[in-house]
């Protein structure tokens, strides 16, 4: 472990993101190990997609290895650290069920990975909205259960009023001037 981290942030990186079961050849046993498996597969990603050369992906790499410590410090709660790599660096999820949403860019359209780690989930909550109807809420629950089960959160979002600000996405265009609502 990094010298300058305190012996709570070591306890937590150790349980909470050292992939693999204990005691297992499964399990990861070092920072070094962990960052690696994040910074390498973020940087072969920007190579396989175009960003950068492969020599600039592994400076990328190696130059990353301290932004990560330091983010898995400072904010280490964040689902990077339990998804990212897993499949890219040890396979994890070859025979598992479908992933999450991507986009495909040869087709130009999103897909649903084929594996639950391929495509890993990499933020740490959303906000999402709900009708007040059952089919709303049941897709709602559908949602929330998918996001907590790749390590992310979720909040709700129960206003209905399109005019919130905030919710101008929502709103619909204004057809005349005595549609607009009062104060914009």
């Amino acid at each position: 472990m990094p010298k300058s981290w305190s012996v709570l942030a070591t306890k937590v990186v150790v349980s909470k993101y050292f992939y693999g079961e204990q005691n297992t050849s499964e399990r990861e046993t070092s920072v070094r190990q962990l960052i690696h498996r994040i910074c390498r597969t973020i940087a072969d990603w920007g190579v396989k997609d175009g960003y950068f050369s492969k020599a600039d992906g592994e400076i990328y790499c190696d130059e990353t290895d301290v932004a990560v410590r330091e983010s898995i410090r400072r904010r280490s709660n964040s689902p990077v650290w339990f998804n990212v790599g897993l499949h890219h660096e040890y396979g994890v999820g070859n025979k598992s069920g479908q992933g999450n949403w991507f986009f495909n860019p040869k087709t130009g359209e999103a897909e649903r990975a084929s594996t639950q780690y391929e495509y890993p989930q990499c933020s740490a909550c959303f906000i999402q909205t709900v009708a007040d109807n059952m089919e709303s809420i049941m897709r709602l629950a559908h949602s929330e259960a998918m996001l907590f089960k790749f390590g992310s959160g979720t909040g709700t979002d129960l206003s209905t009023d399109p005019f919130r600000p905030g919710k101008a996405q929502r709103r619909r265009p204004a057809q005349r001037p005595d549609e607009l609502p009062q104060g914009l």
